[in-house]
């Protein structure tokens, strides 16, 4: 019976209470009777400095190590200033899935805008009397063809405003527009008004490689700034852990045990468990039970003549239907007809010599209507014929000369 302890004690060497929770090393670890374990039983291994516990069972291959000793070691300051563990989470290419807020993807950052004279920001430049642009550009991938393209300016002091020359670049084709204030008219954009702005382009027209997105305000005192730049991309591309886009495709998602479709692969497949059966082919067919048929027609219209001296047996792979046997044997001989014989199949035996033929069926039965297993003799002709398959239980029909 448990003992209850009252008070607490101490122990009398440096060693733990139960002596398999600390081993010296793995073999150590491993030899701990199987008597003594538990499921998540731990164990402290010395030569590692590692914890394991049992998880799923007690045997050796269920342990399974509880917890990592300084997994991130004394690495400090922001996870930016790790320039290794940045480059090991690029590279694992996170995806984002085109739809994402709406399908934008904002591409405003310090990494993107490249600016004149710097960063753009309105309260920045009151007094500048030169015209400041901003252009939107950076290293993205080639394959990149974002559809539309979404700027938000907020604008605090209208009365200085007079347009905002508009430009979206790549290669060979550009687009170019005035965004002006409501005096000046439109100019086919929307007019810029006091507070928030947002203009939406459709860029399907362009042929996009690098694109360049560039604001040049004509102004004096500037009072605005701008909030936001998005681009739209399409459903068949990715941002990736590299921060470039990517047309979506097979080649850059992994397949697993599902491989995808390809003309290759699809020249190369295997017909298994072909077997060649005459009939008509059908628009619910599968493409091998099409090649069997048209194999098992075009069979059927060539008869072929086989001689054997022996027995044998009788395969509907290697015999097409409509074919000739010819057993031209002095002994008796045994033809078997094999389990996997299709429905539909059949073949004429012919007996050429004394050696009388008896015929057996392989998980199946054979079948007549005067109860004949055999040829009657020499030149007599019998036919076999498959009337259905189970599985494989072939029922054969023995028709002819037969005894």
């Amino acid at each position: 019976m448990a003992i209850p302890l009252a008070s607490s004690f101490q122990r009398g060497s440096a060693l733990p209470l139960d002596l398999y929770s600390l081993r010296a090393d793995l073999a150590a670890r491993d030899a701990i009777p199987l008597a003594a374990r538990f499921e998540f039983m731990v164990c402290t291994v010395a030569a590692d400095g590692k914890t394991y516990r049992l998880e799923g069972g007690t045997a050796n291959s269920h342990w399974v190590e509880a917890a990592a000793s300084a997994a991130w070691g004394s690495i400090g300051g922001t996870l930016a200033a790790q320039t290794d563990v940045q480059a090991a989470l690029n590279a694992k290419e996170p995806l984002i899935a085109a739809g994402t807020a709406s399908g934008y993807v904002q591409k405003m950052g310090t990494d993107v805008w490249t600016d004149s004279p710097s960063q753009w920001d309105g309260t920045k430049y009151a007094g500048v009397t030169v015209p400041l642009s901003l252009v939107v550009s950076g290293g993205w991938a080639v394959s990149w063809r974002p559809t539309r393209v979404k700027v938000t300016l907020t604008i605090t002091s209208l009365q200085t405003f007079t347009n905002l020359n508009f430009y979206v670049y790549s290669t060979g084709s550009y687009f170019q527009g005035d965004w002006r204030t409501p005096d000046l008219g439109n100019n086919g954009l929307p007019p810029l008004v006091l507070g928030v702005n947002v203009l939406e382009l459709d860029l399907t027209g362009l042929e996009f490689d690098i694109l360049e997105l560039v604001l040049s305000p004509n102004f004096n005192y500037p009072t605005y700034d701008v909030t936001d730049v998005e681009f739209f991309i399409s459903a068949n591309q990715y941002l990736g852990g590299d921060k470039v886009f990517h047309d979506l495709n097979t080649g850059v998602v992994p397949e697993a045990g599902n491989l995808y479709f390809t003309v290759q692969r699809a020249l190369n497949s295997v017909l298994t468990g072909f077997y060649s059966s005459p009939g008509t082919v059908a628009d619910t067919d599968t493409l091998l039970q099409a090649v069997q048929k048209l194999d098992g027609n075009i069979n059927a219209m060539a008869r072929v003549v086989i001689t054997y001296t022996s027995s044998v047996t009788l395969y509907s792979s290697n015999l097409p239907s409509g074919s000739i046997v010819r057993f031209n044997g002095t002994a008796a001989m045994t033809a078997t007809i094999v389990n996997s014989t299709p429905a539909g199949w059949y073949c004429y035996v012919y007996q050429a010599n004394t050696g009388q033929v008896t015929f057996t069926v392989s998980g199946g039965a054979l079948h007549n209507v005067a109860g004949f297993t055999k040829t009657a003799g020499r030149y007599a002709q019998v036919m076999l014929f498959c009337d259905s398959n189970a599985g494989f239980a072939p029922q054969i029909i023995l028709s002819g000369s037969g005894a």
